[in-house]
Order: structure tokens, then sequence, then C-alpha cells
């Protein structure tokens, strides 16, 4: 290595471990420049691309690094991760296999290679990365963190719940694990973290993330405890904070809202257009926090079902398309350009990205509630599939919404309670443009009614999804399917109802919230 590459290397090396990306991007640049046969220098300019989320521009030097020795296994498991943030899922799967099987013994290799499985639902395959890089990095809380969380989602509760408090044993913190501690069940009296988090959050109160996720931390046990009044203070504090970190206009929004309705009018939606003949998907959407894990599950316990999670492939294949047409790629232009797409083109393209995690059962559930707003191009596009509208009472919704940290700013409508009721407003007004514009296609579910009547409303969705009827469907809770949402604790027991109505336990705190709803003609 020459004495100016070693000098650029060296600053890389300093300004990435000062998280300064755009200073270190320019140095991998020049140490790429100055060994352009060394694999290592296009690896850290492909790195550095990816710390700036720019993962199409990522592609080119990581590609660059294989070509030059293809066995480079961080260049390979680092552009699995560059293909998921490309929502090219199936080439990151691929890539990721490829590169688990070049036996590295760097521990980052593992960690990117779990992250790629862990983001396309491939749960104990990255809990096995997450073990490899528990092996040779046994200190890293990081990891732990991720293996944490992965077991969760396998159902592999004890386990999940030691290495958490092993995690913050290592990095006290890790404030993000005493709200994952909080969340995997239903704290008791005699089993609980309150006085923990009480002794962290008064010595951590003025840290941006402790207060966030210890304060959620201490609503969500309180209220497992009864101790609403208490509860609901935490509860503002911390949603007071995450809030003062978004950059949220509800009025963007609104826009948004305002284009799909007007790009997929009535008149649009009934002409006559070539679509895929695809029958597979199920698609379950509506807001979140209304029930559509638990329709997942209970759906996905059917032989002829597979339960896909939440894909973000659809949108991923709409982006792609109108790419083209787009010399900025921003939310509403990608939907005010809806009305060109080639939707028999965008139906198999949806479906071909979901492979090979679809294709080996005769349906697959794809449960990403916000699919609600790119349902007119569903419609037109997979005119076969069956669309679940998951429902439940406005108020109940709007505050099951407010409670939850959403992870990666999603739902940023969600953080005060003016701002949640006035997004429900707008689903609302879209989902009765969506029913208007394809009648019959849109079977809804209500959250009350299949927790109340289970049986009864659960039959009605299989004879809608043309489905017959298996008593397995009741028994959802036993089959111990991977969940990666936020439901994940509840629907590991049967159906309950002690969440209907729950918001009335806190009526008097959510006036705010009612007020918007009641002023708009919602009935409560």
């Amino acid at each position: 290595m020459t004495g100016s590459a070693e000098r650029h290397l060296r600053q890389l090396q300093q300004r990435v471990k000062l998280k300064q990306f755009d200073a270190a991007l320019l140095s991998a640049r020049k140490y790429a420049a100055a060994e352009p046969g060394n694999p290592a220098a296009h690896y850290w300019e492909g790195y550095c691309l990816m710390r700036l989320r720019k993962p199409q521009q990522a592609e080119t030097p990581l590609r660059k690094a294989l070509a030059i020795d293809a066995q480079h296994a961080e260049s390979l498991s680092l552009l699995g991760r560059c293909l998921i943030g490309q929502g090219r899922h199936r080439d990151a799967l691929e890539t990721a296999r490829q590169a688990e099987t070049l036996a590295s013994d760097n521990a980052e290799v593992w960690d990117a290679i779990g992250v790629v499985y862990g983001q396309l639902h491939e749960y104990q395959e990255a809990v096995r990365m997450f073990r490899r890089v528990r092996e040779l990095r046994p200190d890293s809380a990081r990891n732990l963190f991720n293996l944490a969380g992965m077991l969760n989602f396998c159902h592999e509760i004890a386990e999940s719940e030691a290495v958490y408090r092993e995690a913050l044993r290592l990095e006290p913190t890790r404030f993000l694990s005493y709200w994952s501690l909080s969340q995997m069940k239903k704290q008791t009296a005699a089993d609980n973290n309150i006085a923990l988090l009480r002794a962290q959050l008064q010595r951590y109160a003025s840290h941006p993330d402790g207060g966030l996720h210890l304060n959620l931390a201490l609503a969500k046990e309180l209220e497992d405890l009864g101790e609403y009044a208490q509860s609901f203070e935490y509860l503002q504090a911390g949603m007071a904070n995450k809030r003062r970190r978004l950059k949220y206009d509800l009025e963007q929004d609104r826009r948004l809202f305002t284009t799909l309705q007007d790009t997929f009018s009535p008149a649009f939606c009934q002409r006559e257009t070539a679509a895929s003949d695809n029958g597979e998907p199920i698609f379950i959407l509506g807001m979140p926090r209304t029930g559509t894990t638990l329709l997942e599950q209970i759906v996905g316990a059917h032989t002829e079902v597979f339960a896909a999670g939440e894909l973000q492939n659809f949108f991923a294949a709409w982006v792609a398309q109108a790419r083209s047409q787009l010399e900025r790629v921003t939310p509403l232009a990608t939907m005010a350009c809806g009305a060109q797409l080639d939707f028999a083109r965008l139906g198999d393209d949806y479906v071909a990205s979901t492979r090979p995690r679809t294709g080996h059962s005769m349906r697959f559930i794809d449960k990403m509630p916000n699919n609600f707003l790119y349902l007119g191009a569903i419609a037109l596009a997979l005119p076969q599939a069956k669309i679940l509208h998951m429902t439940r009472h406005p108020m109940d919704t709007c505050y099951s919404n407010y409670k939850q940290l959403f992870g990666r700013n999603a739902c940023p409508y969600s953080y005060t309670q003016e701002e949640m009721a006035g997004y429900y407003l707008l689903y609302r007004d879209l989902m009765a443009h969506w029913e208007s514009c394809f009648p019959g296609r849109i079977c809804r579910v209500s959250y009350e009614q299949l927790v109340s009547d289970t049986e009864n409303e659960a039959r009605r969705v299989m004879d809608f999804l043309e489905l017959d009827w298996q008593e397995d469907c009741l028994q959802y809770h036993r089959l111990k399917q991977a969940v990666g949402t936020a439901s994940t604790a509840q629907v590991r027991q049967p159906v309950y109802t002690s969440s209907v109505q729950k918001w009335r336990c806190y009526e008097q705190q959510l006036q705010p919230m009612r007020d918007v709803l009641v002023a708009a003609g919602v009935e409560i």
C-alpha cells in the first residue's frame, strides 16, 4: 500500500468512527483511487454510501469489489443490505445465502447477513446469524439486542428476555432494550420492571433516548397493572419526546390522500385494463393496531395459506416502475403517476418479488397495514387477489396507535392526539373512496366482532377467500408461527376481549383526540 493510500485509509477509519460519513466518503473515494485493485477500498466506499442511505449508489463500488475478488465476504454481505434498500428482496436473499457460504470469521459479515434475513422475515435464519456473531463477539450489546428481537419473533420468550437483560448489563444505556422488555408480556404486580425503570429514568430523564424509551416502558407496565393515571403521565412525556424529533406535517399527508383519490377516481378504477391473473395474494390492510396480526394468524393457520408478514414489496414494485418517469422520487410524485402504471406488469413484478418466500402454498398473506394507501393500484393490478380490511372502534384505533412506539419513524402522525385523530379521518375517507371504486372487492372485518364471535366471523372471512373451513384456524396460537410486528406478544394467546373499549380507561385524558373525531361526525 502506498503512503497516500495509507493516509486516506487512516483518515477514513477515523471519520467512520466519528460517524462523519460525508467526509468519510470523500476519504474512501481517494483510497479507492489510490488502490483501484484493492476490494477493501471499494467496500469502504459502498459502506459509507449505505450509511448515508444511498443503496442504489452503493451497489456500484460493492460490485467493483466483487469483480476483483468474488470471495470478498464483507462486500458480498453488505451487498445484501444494499439490495434490500432497493426493494430487490429476492436478489438480497440469494446474496445473503451466498455470503453465508464464505464462512468468514468477521463478525460484521455475519451481522450484515443476519440483518438481511431479519428484514426478509426469515427470523430463524437471522437467529442463526446473530448466534454466530455472539460466538465471535460475545460482548457486543448491539448484537445481543438484535438476537433478542429475533428470538422474540420466533416465540423463544425466556431466552429472548435473558438476552435483553444480558445486553443491558453490558450497556445500560441501550434504552430501547428496556422498552422491548416491557412489551414482551403482560406485566403483573409480582413480576414487573417498574422499580428498575423508575431508577433508570431518574438517572437518564434528560437523555433523548432515555427519556423516550423509559417513559414509554413505564407507561406500558403501569397500564398492565391498572395504574391508568400514572401510565398516561409517562405516556404523554414519552410521546412529546418523540414528537419533538420528527418533522411531520399532517397537511402533506392530506395532499397525498387527495392526490390518490384524484388519480384513482371511480371512473378510472372502473375502466377495463390489462392486469395480472395471479390469484395468490391475500391483502390484510387498514390502520395499524386494529387486529391485522390476529386476522393474519387465523387465516395463516389454514393449510393452503402462508403468512408472509408485513411485505413492503407492492409499493417497492410501484416505485421501481415509476422511477423512469420521475426526476425525483417522492411519495407525492409517485402517487401522482399512478395512472401511467402498467398494471399487468406491476402485479406480476410484485408477486415475483415475494419469491422464494412465497409460492410454496396456494395463497399467501401480505399483512402490510399501509397497503390501504395503494389499494387502488392493488385492485387494478391483481383483480384475482383478495382484500381484507380490518376495522376497529375509532377511539381504540387512535389510542392504540398513540401509545405505540413505531420503528424507523414509521407512523409519524401518531405522536400527538390531534394529529393521530386527523390522520384517522384521512384514512376513513380514503377507505370509503376505495369501497365506492371497487364494490364487492373489499371484505370489511371488525376487530370487535372477530374477538367476540371468532368462529362465525372467521368462517365468513374464509367464505370470502373461497377457502374450506379448517378447525386449526381457531388454534392459531398453538402453531408458533413467527410474528415480526408490535403484536408479537398478543398473538401468542387465545383470542381475548380485554382490549375492546380500552380507551375508556383514559376517557378524560383522551378528550383532545375525541374532540377532533366528533367534530368530523365520527360516532363514538
